[in-house]
């Protein structure tokens, strides 16, 4: 069952972003699997690297599709802004959340996710994809935001909105 350690995964300060200026880390931790959505995810912070927006996308995790995912980054040149950090024990996973400005999940087809609670306990806002359970992890515009599924462009927005305000 879904079950996070609340004192292990905790928030250590707020962090405030108010403008375009600062510089944002947006994390996903999940294996490297086509139902994740992560084509999704990045080609959204393409889109928002566009905009002006100054991210580094960090993913951890390993699987079959990981070649599809690196071939996905080095198609739309992000080779320094999408980082594949392979699978990370949950001392290192833990850092990144608590390190991170935002957490997003663009999977396709999802049950209730643990890896959005423990990011939700180190006081992170997430932004999830409408699949399946995944709005069901969140309160939609209380502790994340939600996106339609297999939709760059709306992904995208949503991720601008909770940039721009968080």
């Amino acid at each position: 069952p879904p079950m996070v350690d609340t004192d292990f995964f905790q928030p250590i300060s707020i962090k405030t972003a108010p403008n375009k200026k600062h510089h944002f880390n947006i994390f996903t931790s999940a294996k490297l699997r086509w139902l994740k959505g992560f084509e999704f995810a990045i080609k959204a912070i393409d889109i928002l690297i566009r905009r002006g927006w100054d991210i580094d996308y960090f993913i951890a995790g390993d699987g079959e599709y990981r070649e599809q995912v690196a071939y996905t980054v080095r198609d739309l040149g992000l080779q320094q802004r999408v980082h594949l950090l392979g699978w990370l024990d949950v001392e290192e996973n833990r850092e990144w959340l608590l390190k991170s400005d935002l957490y997003l999940l663009c999977s396709v087809q999802e049950g209730f996710n643990n890896s959005v609670l423990q990011a939700q306990a180190c006081g992170l806002p997430c932004v999830v994809t409408d699949a399946n359970g995944l709005p069901e992890n969140i309160e939609n515009e209380v502790t994340g935001l939600l996106a339609e599924r297999r939709d760059p462009w709306d992904i995208a927005m949503t991720v601008q909105q909770l940039l721009k305000n968080p």
